[in-house]
Formats: structure tokens, sequence, C-alpha cells
């Protein structure tokens, strides 16, 4: 997970089903080592949005 990747709010198995978020990650911070714990993100509908912790998101595309 880096700064550029296309990534996707994990689901919960609901009914009916949640409309999948995606949103591209601006910023990322980590511990002493070197672990990510939070990132920025900007959703597919534009707005940028405060920290939210890494394991909340998967990535489904990588940037370069």
């Amino acid at each position: 997970m880096k700064v550029g990747d296309l990534v996707s709010l994990k689901m919960k198995k609901t009914q009916p089903s949640q409309v999948p978020r995606h949103a591209i990650i601006l910023n990322t911070w980590r511990n002493h080592k070197s672990k990510i714990l939070e990132i920025e993100v900007m959703w597919g509908d534009g707005p940028i949005s405060k920290r939210f912790r890494a394991d909340l998101f998967e990535v489904i595309d990588e940037s370069r």
C-alpha cells in the first residue's frame, strides 16, 4: 500500500449488499517499524477524507 494506489473499502456481508467505495491514497502514516497505520484518501466521488485505519482498505490496483 503506497501513495497513488487505488483502494477499496472492505465491505461487510449485508442484505441488501453495500455499494463498493473506491479511493486513491493521498498520504500514509507509519509507525517506527515502517508499518502503515493510517491513510488519507480521495474518494471516487471527489471529497478528500480524514485519516482512516489502513486495515479497513484493500489494494485493488497498484500505482507504478
